[in-house]
């Protein structure tokens, strides 16, 4: 039977023991020193199980052996201090800590924290709360216990976010192609609705302002470099001036048809007609031009602004410094020189409800709610054809020079028509522009050298007497600063502009939601491929330089 006076304290090992005599010890369990333990001056200690049941093993083989009164030491327990255990996460951005309850001994200590926390080199982001709190759940916790709290947070970079423009108006494109519903409920296809039109002091365009970058760090102290916003100013057109009592607000100075600008927005004066034939003859405007009906075979009308065609325009020609939008559709006709009879010409957006046999050249986007046939087409920005619920839009034949992506329901035709698509001219000027600033930077580059090889020309600056380099001394070092700084901005500019190019053909490339035909010959960028059969949705894809046709999941 064990009792307390039998247990012997080791102080040099914080151990408490017992020893047995085998020969009267035959049936001990671990749970007989587990009681022993609990109802003792050391119950607090740590049961050193493992000890323990070697120990009983030990017993039984001497009790076996030569000398079965020959005493056996076990150590039972042990006195265990409070402990820290830190978890650094993979990405340095977070710290947990371990707080292990003592078994008899003294807490873990704040001292011993910050100790550990210099071994993992942790010098930012501590949580005190965090720490003060988890120590006072040690000081509570039972022993052996133990307790868990992140304890230092790194701050992720918090990039900048660029100023933006936000248009205020809609556009003569955005209240187009799409019917006028009349007081009977009928949908007017001809009816264009009422004209877009502002007044003087309408607001145009707000400009919200960049939000500032903040770099970030890790627990460890390392920099996490923020992207910075890009500013953005707003650029008033004719017919406009920005608000006098808000910079960020541009309002309209006269009445007209507002046209929206690369960063701003103007305001047109606005010529209405009936329609364009023979008898009004052609048209040549400083503006916008509006046309109810339509426009005859063999007209000619140029304006600044935009064009808006309620009706047909049938074998003309339309150029335009903002956008096309024709209601109804475009007609034209292939010549027995294989030229065609109509063209529109758009430093905007081009858009139709559908066109064929035409030559289109828009600076900007194009968009065809139902088809797009035998048209020669060079379009700047990306090209959708097919109506809002994606269910009817055809791309039927033609020459296609895309640089952004096309979008169509069905691509090609059952009979085979000879469709011919070529996407991704848009690298050649992020290359272009990639060359012009790799050139800017080594000249800058050589400009710093030798700025930095004047500094070392100049003789040291004397320790007692006036120096009189001083004035070229500050020169040189001003210089040096601003061209370090244009240096540094140009090649935030590149890096960027690199990573585009790495990533430019993952969203060029051609979608068909419907049905893709064959022999449509499809150039992305150096990738180029051919259909040979019928397929349903598809894509088709420059992956890695090498032309791909997949599902459309």
């Amino acid at each position: 039977m064990l009792s307390n006076h039998m247990l012997i304290p080791d102080e040099q090992h914080d151990a408490v023991c017992l020893d047995l005599v085998p020969a009267e010890c035959q049936s001990l369990t671990l749970t007989d020193f587990q009681t022993l333990l609990s109802g003792s001056a050391f119950a607090n200690y740590a049961l050193l199980k493992s000890d323990i049941e070697q120990g009983l093993k030990d017993l039984a083989a001497r009790r076996q052996g030569d000398h079965p009164e020959t005493p056996v030491r076990i150590r039972i327990a042990e006195r265990r201090h409070g402990q820290w255990k830190l978890h650094l996460s993979a990405d340095q951005m977070s710290l947990r800590a371990e707080l292990i309850c003592p078994h008899g001994g003294q807490h873990a200590t704040f001292a011993q924290l910050l100790d550990a926390l210099q071994s993992l080199s942790i010098s930012q982001g501590l949580l005190r709360p965090a720490i003060d709190e988890l120590i006072a759940q040690g000081q509570r916790g039972a022993p052996g216990s133990i307790h868990q709290a992140e304890i230092a947070r790194g701050r992720p970079p918090r990039h900048g976010e660029s100023a933006r423009l936000e248009r205020l108006v809609p556009l003569a494109r955005e209240r187009l192609l799409k019917p006028q519903e009349q007081d009977t409920g009928k949908v007017d296809m001809r009816d264009l609705g009422s004209v877009i039109m502002v007044r003087n002091g309408d607001p145009l365009m707000q400009r919200h302002p960049a939000k500032p970058a903040q770099d970030g760090y890790t627990v460890t102290g390392k920099p996490l470099k923020a992207k910075a916003a890009k500013d953005l100013a707003i650029q008033p057109g004719k017919g406009t001036a920005l608000d006098a009592n808000n910079s960020d607000l541009l309002r309209a100075t006269m009445a007209g048809q507002p046209v929206e600008s690369r960063n701003g927005m103007a305001v047109d004066e606005v010529l209405t007609v009936k329609q364009v034939d023979a008898k009004h003859g052609h048209i040549d405007y400083e503006g916008s031009v509006i046309i109810h009906g339509e426009v005859s075979e063999g007209m000619r009308i140029r304006a600044t602004g935009d064009i808006t065609v309620g009706g047909f325009v049938d074998g003309a020609r339309l150029e335009a410094g903002g956008d096309i939008v024709v209601t109804q559709g475009v007609v034209g006709r292939l010549r027995d020189d294989g030229s065609l009879t109509c063209s529109l010409v758009a430093q905007g957006q081009i858009v139709a409800r559908f066109i064929q046999y035409s030559l289109l050249d828009s600076g900007s986007d194009i968009r065809v709610e139902r088809q797009l046939m035998h048209c020669q087409v060079h379009c700047r920005g990306s090209l959708v054809v097919g109506d809002e619920q994606g269910r009817k839009g055809d791309l039927v034949g033609g020459d296609i020079r895309c640089a952004g992506p096309v979008e169509t329901v069905t691509l090609g035709a059952r009979a085979g028509t000879q469709t011919h698509l070529r996407l991704g001219d848009g690298i050649h000027e992020l290359k272009a522009q990639q060359e012009k600033l790799t050139t800017k930077l080594k000249a800058l580059e050589d400009q710093a050298m030798k700025l930095r090889l004047a500094q070392r020309k100049l003789s040291p600056v004397p320790e007692s007497a006036p120096d009189p380099l001083q004035s070229l001394r500050q020169q040189l070092t001003l210089g040096r600063e601003r061209v370090d700084a244009q240096h540094a901005a140009l090649l935030a500019q590149r890096n960027e502009l690199d990573e585009q190019i790495e990533r430019f053909f993952e969203h060029v490339q051609v979608t068909v939601k419907s049905k893709l035909f064959p022999r449509v010959e499809c150039e992305i960028g150096p990738a180029h491929g051919h259909t040979q059969k019928e397929t349903g949705p598809s894509r088709l894809r420059n992956e890695q330089g090498k032309f791909t046709i997949t599902p459309l999941m």
